[in-house]
């Protein structure tokens, strides 16, 4: 595995990281605030989500195409993705 790709997939881990640390606090949070603030988390929480996924959607992406042309160069890889 190259070390671009180690890099791209330690971010999607660091990414998925904050992510389960965020939703921590919000439902420690979730249990202090009134149904308004609540609401508001909760749809910042989800357009959170949605952009992590797009971005490990364009990482896993980006992997493959170097896994690609890595394989095109000849190189003999094994694959991160699933």
């Amino acid at each position: 595995m190259s070390s671009e790709a180690e890099t791209i997939y330690e971010r999607v881990a660091i990414l998925e990281d904050e992510v389960a640390l965020l939703r921590s606090e919000v439902d420690i949070l979730k249990r202090d605030i009134n149904d308004q603030e609540r609401t508001k988390l909760e749809g910042e929480t989800a357009l959170l989500r949605s952009e992590v996924d797009i971005l490990k959607r364009t990482l896993r992406n980006k992997i493959a195409r170097h896994e690609i042309s890595m394989i095109k160069k000849g190189q003999d890889i094994q694959s991160i993705i699933d």
